[in-house]
């Protein structure tokens, strides 16, 4: 910075006007000639010496200046050097904030492709004793069909419910896929989760305890899981799954609980073994209480969200069709189908719906029932729009023979029992079981009215 000197002995132009101002010129009468050439001499040289002053008092300003220049010069490039500086320093701490998460990006990463090595070990695991359950069933299965052939066809091949538990099953899954969810467990499978949900059913299973039908001289498999059985299962996965009663209540009131379909085989068994209509009327009571105590065990847990299917119009199935035919047209209703079959279908369902109301009014919690009747009927007087061909209504799609291209003694499955090429276009699978396709619009038909009604709070 260019600074002024005000010292007396500095060489400028300050010094200069002072040496000027200090000169003085004698007054003209006092001069001689002489003195004239003298004092002119002397002038000179005063001049040339404040000439000489003032050159050098420029050099120093234009020396001063120059400094002030170059410092001026250094300030800026100190100032772009701070900036740039600060700028680098960003620019690091950024790089240093990317490799750090890039560093937790990897680690993420790292520890994903630990964790699936190890999903993937605990999956060959979950293969390999799955296999041996599959053998050790198989082996069961065997030994039961050689002591008692006569009830596993009972079960099996005159099992015509068996489509309502699949029907139920295709709605549990639904279920959960329509609320992000994942699919239930069978309660009985080994290593298989279990916090998101359970399966108690089983397939061929009664409402009614095998002492009721011993009194009446029916014949149950001896396999046979009542829902007695099944609600020890309830109880037993709720003492596993939570410590208290209040913990558990409080489970189930963000739960939605299935009680069935169930009860259909108890009058499968009695029909298919000849007993008359009139005498499995009077089963229906004892049906219905065993399903309404069911469904009062699960509210009392804590259930506060309960789903119970009706019964199917069996009157329309291919097995029972083919079982039970009439000679009488006026026996067969506009779609077909066996209209006494289905009046019972339908005293089942109606005294179901009553004994549920009053379960509502008893105690205020959401009871659904859902009316797999009337939906199977829908899909049935809408088949040709929906996409089924109008002249295998009540044919089985896999089977052989008949009217009904079902044959209880060559059941799908059999050697030269063929398919249909269009499963898509059959309501009817084997004459027991319905189509996925079937399955799949009864089960949209039922989700929309359940999902609707169930009231959940998440």
């Amino acid at each position: 910075m260019l600074k002024r000197n005000s010292t007396s002995g500095t060489t400028g132009s300050d010094g200069v006007e002072g040496e000027v101002k200090k000169r003085r010129v004698d007054p003209p009468s006092q001069l001689t000639g002489a003195k004239v050439t003298e004092n002119r001499s002397g002038e000179e040289d005063e001049l040339k010496a404040v000439e000489d002053r003032a050159g050098l008092a420029a050099c120093n300003g234009e020396e001063e200046m120059n400094k002030m220049g170059i410092c001026l010069g250094m300030e800026e490039e100190k100032a772009e050097f701070v900036k740039g500086k600060v700028e680098l320093e960003k620019k690091i701490a950024q790089l240093k904030s990317d490799l750090i998460k890039e560093g937790k990006r990897l680690d993420s990463v790292k520890a994903a492709q630990e964790e699936l090595k190890g999903m993937h070990l605990i999956t060959k695991e979950l293969e390999n004793e799955l296999a041996k359950e599959k053998d050790a069933s198989a082996s069961l299965l065997s030994s039961q069909a050689e002591a008692l052939p006569a009830v596993r066809y009972r079960a099996e091949a005159h099992s015509p419910n068996n489509e309502v538990s699949m029907l139920t099953v295709y709605v549990m899954r639904k279920i959960p896929m329509a609320l992000c969810l994942p699919l239930l467990s069978p309660y009985l499978q080994p290593f298989g989760p279990k916090d998101h949900g359970v399966n108690f059913a089983v397939a061929g299973s009664t409402a009614m305890d095998s002492p009721f039908f011993a009194a009446r001289d029916i014949h149950v498999p001896q396999s046979n899981t009542p829902l007695s059985l099944q609600l020890k299962w309830f109880r037993n996965h709720l003492n596993e799954l939570c410590q208290t009663h209040k913990d558990c209540a409080k489970r189930l009131q963000r739960a939605l609980v299935f009680v069935g379909e169930i009860g259909g085989n108890d009058y499968n068994y009695a029909f298919f073994q000849g007993k008359p209509v009139e005498e499995i009327r009077t089963y229906v009571p004892h049906v219905v209480r065993s399903i309404t105590d069911a469904v009062e065990d699960v509210i009392h847990e804590g259930a506060i969200r309960v789903v119970v299917p009706g019964n199917f119009p069996v009157g329309c199935i291919p097995i029972y069709l083919t079982s039970f035919p009439s000679s009488d047209p006026n026996a067969y209703d506009d779609m077909k189908c066996l209209k006494d079959l289905n009046k019972f279908a339908l005293f089942h369902n109606n005294n179901l719906q009553r004994a549920l109301e009053n379960l509502r009014q008893k105690y205020h919690v959401v009871i659904l029932y859902a009316d797999y009747y009337t939906t199977f009927q829908s899909v049935l007087c809408r088949a040709p729009y929906l996409g089924f061909d109008q002249g295998s209504l009540n044919k089985a799609c896999c089977g052989i023979g008949g009217q009904y291209n079902y044959d209880g003694s060559r059941m799908c499955g059999h050697a030269g029992v063929p398919v249909c090429s269009n499963p898509k276009q059959h309501i009817h699978w084997d004459g027991v079981h319905l189509t996925q396709e079937a399955y799949r619009q009864m089960s949209e038909w039922l989700l929309g009215e359940i999902l609707s009604n169930i009231k959940c709070v998440w």
